[in-house]
């Protein structure tokens, strides 16, 4: 998604890259990890990528690099990941695939998420909760020119889409999704907007009816993914390709920034996710090469 260049870029096309120079933090530790628990990369990753090194600078600790994917690049332009116990969904701006563990083997796949709808054009990030899978959509061209901003639910099995809720009257933007499911009487929905760095917009998970803002004391621009664990959540943001990492408060929007990562390939830092303790990053190059998963731990 191509979105401000210092709040000037944007609007020439509907692909998301904010670029941005971070020169913040210049006190924190800088880590250079290299990834010895990868799998072994193929050819055409090595004709790109002799060197899987990845720089953290740790602002707020703990924070370590544990390694990455393979290859996820099986279709352009990713957008998100979601993860249902067992396998992954990989979310591409028009068009959504379950992967086994493998990340290459198609076990179900959407190449149509938007037939029979007009008006929509970008799939973003999503979560899976209870055999669904909630996913961010609208037709994006700049931040100035959203439009249709809504939440898809498809059936995790099939991939076929149940439902669609428009939430253009409460966000001028939609990112990505996270589900706090023990939070107020239903469960909480919360959506990022990657135009506007100050606030998440939370809706009931039961109706998807909306219930306000969360704003955050410490503002993330170019929010592209949040993922929630044990009280808190993750979120990522992109500066193009890099990108930092972020805590918050899910009830007091207290945020913490917690490390600034630079990553030896790619175009653009999307949406991200828990798998047991390990935050997984997706970090796209919109083209069929050199997309991974980049795997952390926050603890």
């Amino acid at each position: 998604m191509i979105k401000s260049l210092v709040s000037a870029i944007c609007n020439a096309t509907s692909s998301r890259k904010a670029v941005a120079c971070s020169l913040s933090c210049l006190f924190a530790i800088t880590v250079s990890v290299t990834n010895t628990n990868a799998a072994k990369p193929s050819k055409k990753q090595l004709a790109f990528n002799s060197s899987t090194n990845v720089d953290v600078t740790v602002v707020t600790g703990p924070f370590k690099y544990l390694g990455h994917s393979p290859e996820t690049g099986i279709r352009k332009v990713e957008e998100g990941i979601a993860w249902d116990g067992t396998n992954h969904y990989l979310i591409f701006r028009r068009s959504i695939v379950k992967v086994d563990k493998t990340w290459t083997n198609v076990v179900a796949s959407n190449e149509t998420p938007l037939n029979g709808l007009t008006g929509f054009d970008h799939l973003g990030a999503g979560e899976y909760y209870n055999g669904k899978v909630y996913v961010a959509v609208e037709a994006y061209h700049g931040c100035g020119h959203v439009t249709n901003q809504s939440i898809f639910i498809f059936d995790a099995n099939t991939l076929d889409r149940k439902s669609v809720t428009s939430v253009s009257n409460f966000t001028s933007e939609v990112s990505a999704i996270t589900i706090i499911t023990n939070m107020g009487p239903h469960g909480v929905v919360f959506v990022s907007n990657f135009c506007d760095e100050s606030n998440l917009y939370k809706f009931d998970l039961s109706n998807l009816s909306f219930l306000g803002t969360l704003p955050l004391d410490q503002p993330i621009p170019n929010l592209q993914g949040v993922a929630y664990r044990e009280g808190l959540i993750y979120a990522a943001n992109d500066v193009g390709p890099n990108g930092d990492i972020f805590d918050i408060n899910p009830i007091t929007g207290h945020t913490r920034k917690r490390a600034f990562v630079r990553y030896p390939h790619g175009k653009e830092v999307e949406g991200c996710l828990f798998n047991g303790k390990t935050l997984e990053v997706m970090v796209a190059s919109h083209t069929n090469n050199w997309n991974h998963v980049y795997y952390f731990s926050p603890e």
